[in-house]
């Protein structure tokens, strides 16, 4: 979640292992974190965490792929959307396209994971999981009869068992 209290869909709580946030090193020096100890224990260097940053800082950068044995080819194509977005693209592609009439068509669904939320909650006073039910909840989407009944089945993950409670 964002510091304007936006939820985006992004696999780390930091920016640079998966964008070109270094581009802005200097316009965004004073958030950035020079070692961040997660409640995985999980370390994180000289990065920005997205807390620190607005929406709008995190729609600035463009997704880099992280590993090197995989392919860049698409690296700087894609900005963070927001999960609003993502849904509302769920939205669209569930209304505008018939997938069940399809002989073996499988549903499109999301795949959502919770990330560290002892962390969100004892560095920044946020609950990631409340956040995510309200949102949920906001668009009709919050149990797996209603997700499934508006066309976008949901799997909720983390490995913080306390979350998913």
């Amino acid at each position: 979640m964002t510091y304007d209290g936006v939820l985006i869909a992004s696999h780390d709580v930091c920016l640079k292992a998966s964008t070109n946030a270094a581009l802005f090193d200097e316009t965004w020096n004073e958030k950035k974190k020079d070692v961040l100890t997660l409640s995985s224990d999980r370390l994180w260097l000289d990065d920005y965490p997205i807390p620190e940053m607005t929406y709008e800082e995190c729609r600035m950068v463009k997704r880099r792929q992280r590993y090197d044995y995989r392919s860049n080819v698409m690296d700087d194509f894609f900005m963070i959307p927001s999960v609003q977005e993502v849904v509302d693209q769920m939205k669209f592609l569930t209304s505008n396209y018939n997938t069940r009439s399809h002989i073996n068509a499988t549903v499109p669904g999301l795949y959502i994971e919770i990330k560290e939320p002892a962390w969100y909650i004892s560095s920044y006073g946020i609950d990631m999981t409340q956040a995510l039910f309200d949102f949920l909840e906001k668009n009709g989407l919050e149990t797996i009869e209603k997700s499934t009944k508006n066309g976008i089945p949901i799997i909720v993950q983390s490995f913080s068992e306390d979350a998913l409670v």
